[in-house]
């Protein structure tokens, strides 16, 4: 029979199941069959008290021990679960009490690995914070923090909750990463656009423009054929200063500059299409005019304010690029043909079939352009006729199909920024000497039309016309992008200023109660 019991110890068969056998009696003590834990208590577990051992199996063991189902004797050791403590678990081998799964050993004591005071494998408890409690998260300690409060790092750190949509840790701060609708970011997180309207008695605007001198915002609304009106004043109390039949006719957006020069591309005295100024003298207007070259016809203008008055003007035709002076009486010129200065007439980009060109003028007379060709958005930037930049970027975006706008803004130093919008806007910028493309994740919405404006800490403010309808504000701070929805509503246009550094989003849309055009302002305090 003990050959048959050998077999079963052989085949893996429970001793529960052995202990059936009427053969195994007390007198088979010495067999090597009957080693188990030593009756030494100073052997058994750390900590575990034996306790007195007796009894048998017939009449029960007492104490820290087990029937012995081959002597009949009862031993030192665990018989099942019930003999352990809390979180342990019998070994039937070893007859010692284990730590369970999602346990560990603390001294004599088995500890959880998801309590605070004993995580993962600690015996110390995890540390706590200010505003909030030690906590265990998938055995790393953590820390709860208190309502109003999040984790960043090991602190409890306050987050902005007025007009906040999202939050996230840098470092250890809290930072604001997009705003509800009609809020964004401010030194103090949200803060509410301040929106303030005004109607022009003028109807059918499908264009504005913007600038800011003379401590005023100087707004122009146009239609495919005329200006329309113009409006100056304080972002949130513009003014009419005159409005359509003053026999200013133009083809697309103007431009602006100081005193109050009007630029814009316009029928011609003598050829097709000319670069127009107009400034108004008392209750009359003087008409200044630069003709095209070739008659070819013009469809980009870009004016760069100059401290004194008046400024530089870019303008495009297929895509040559020609420059103007714009002097403070508004009266155009082409600008001398000097080493290192604005050519008058150069490629600036050859190839064909470019799209939403965008020119801007550095202060030592480099031309930057960026524009969309075929697939690809293209920046060049020169200083003379013909002269390719070597440190011209081609920037293929991820999705091509999807580029529907691109912006080219200048930092305080002429360090250039590419703004290509999509489904996802990208942002390409220098850091290191090397070209960086990041991506503005706008879900889903295509930007159709970009504005934008750096400001004095070269920190990015844009202006985005989606395609899915809406206009949506942008900030890039120098390390991340913050977005919120100005208005849901989508207008016919919109521009962008910097008025006293912070941005003034100016929208221009049709009234369909009253048929005029309304001019909005959007400003964060």
């Amino acid at each position: 029979m003990r050959n048959a019991s050998l077999a079963l110890l052989a085949a893996g068969v429970s001793l529960q199941v052995l202990a059936a056998c009427d053969d195994l009696r007390p007198s088979d003590a010495g067999s090597p069959l009957d080693a188990g834990p030593p009756l030494d208590a100073a052997s058994s577990r750390p900590g575990r008290d034996a306790g007195e051992i007796g009894g048998t199996c017939e009449t029960g063991c007492t104490g820290f021990s087990y029937c012995d189902p081959f002597s009949g004797e009862c031993r030192p050791g665990c018989g099942d679960d019930t003999a352990c403590g809390d979180l342990e678990l019998c070994d039937l081998v070893d007859r010692e009490c284990v730590c369970a799964r999602g346990a560990h050993a603390c001294g004599a004591a088995c500890v959880s690995d998801a309590d605070p005071a004993t995580c993962g494998d600690r015996c110390a408890p995890c540390p706590g914070a200010d505003h909030g409690s030690a906590a265990c998260v998938a055995g790393q300690c953590a820390v709860a923090c208190d309502p109003g409060y999040q984790a960043c790092g090991d602190a409890c750190v306050a987050c902005p909750t007025l007009g906040v949509a999202r939050t996230s840790c840098r470092d250890s701060a809290c930072v604001v990463e997009a705003c509800a609708e009609g809020y964004g970011p401010c030194a103090s997180g949200c803060c509410a656009f301040e929106h303030a309207a005004v109607t022009s008695p003028s109807s059918g605007a499908v264009f504005v423009s913007a600038a800011v001198f003379g401590g005023e915002v100087h707004l122009v609304t146009s239609s495919s054929l005329e200006v329309q009106a113009w409006f100056r004043g304080r972002p949130d109390a513009l003014r009419l200063e005159a409005d359509r039949g003053w026999g200013i006719e133009l083809r697309g957006p103007a431009a602006i500059l100081p005193p109050g020069v009007i630029v814009g591309i316009g029928q011609g005295a003598t050829t097709a299409e000319a670069l127009v100024t107009y400034r108004r003298s008392g209750s009359s207007w003087a008409r200044g005019e630069l003709p095209s070259a070739g008659g070819r016809d013009f469809d980009q203008l870009r004016c760069a304010p100059a401290a004194a008055g008046g400024g530089t003007c870019l303008f495009t035709s297929g895509f040559p690029v020609y420059a103007a002076q714009i002097s403070s009486t508004g009266v155009p010129s082409r600008p001398p043909l000097r080493p290192g200065e604005i050519g008058a007439d150069w490629e600036l980009a050859p190839e064909d079939g470019q799209r939403d060109a965008r020119i801007r003028v550095d202060s030592s007379g480099r031309i930057h352009s960026l524009f969309l060709a075929h697939r690809e958005t293209v920046y060049r930037s020169t200083r003379g006729q013909r002269d390719n930049d070597p440190n011209a970027v081609v920037v293929t975006p991820s999705d091509p199909s999807s580029a529907q706008a691109s912006e080219l803004v200048l930092g305080p130093g002429g360090e250039p920024h590419l703004l290509i919008g999509g489904g996802r806007m990208g942002h390409v910028r220098r850091v290191g000497g090397a070209w960086r493309t990041e991506a503005l994740d706008l879900v889903g919405h295509y930007a159709r039309r970009i504005e934008a404006e750096a400001d004095a800490s070269g920190h990015l403010h844009v202006a985005l016309l989606e395609g899915a309808g809406g206009v949506t504000y942008a900030h890039f701070d120098g390390a991340r992008w913050a977005v919120s929805q100005v208005e849901a509503r989508t207008p016919a246009d919109l521009d962008l200023v910097l008025f006293e550094g912070r941005p003034v989003i100016v929208t221009v849309d049709a009234d369909s109660r009253t048929g005029f055009d309304r001019v909005n302002t959007y400003r964060l305090p």
